[in-house]
């Protein structure tokens, strides 16, 4: 499952892409838990998002799904729309 980035420079050997905002990252992170149609594990977001944010972007974004009541947090690092 693919994640909609901003392209800034691409070649026949290399994509160059461009880090999402805070913001942005909240959408990609609820819109790919969304896509997945189930819950989805703290391992699988780090695996998806690692190359994109770290971990504590990551984390910011989920704590701001739930303050929003988009996410739910099933048990120790599962997580579900």
């Amino acid at each position: 499952m693919s994640l909609e980035l901003n392209v800034v420079y691409e070649d026949s050997e290399v994509v160059v892409f461009k880090a999402p905002h805070d913001e942005e990252l909240v959408e990609l992170v609820h819109s790919y838990i969304k896509r997945k149609g189930r819950p989805v594990t703290w391992k699988e977001l780090r695996e998806v998002f690692g190359g994109i944010a770290g971990e504590d972007r990551l984390r910011k974004a989920l704590h701001r799904l739930r303050e929003r009541g988009l996410l739910i947090e099933i048990r120790g690092g599962i997580y579900a729309t």
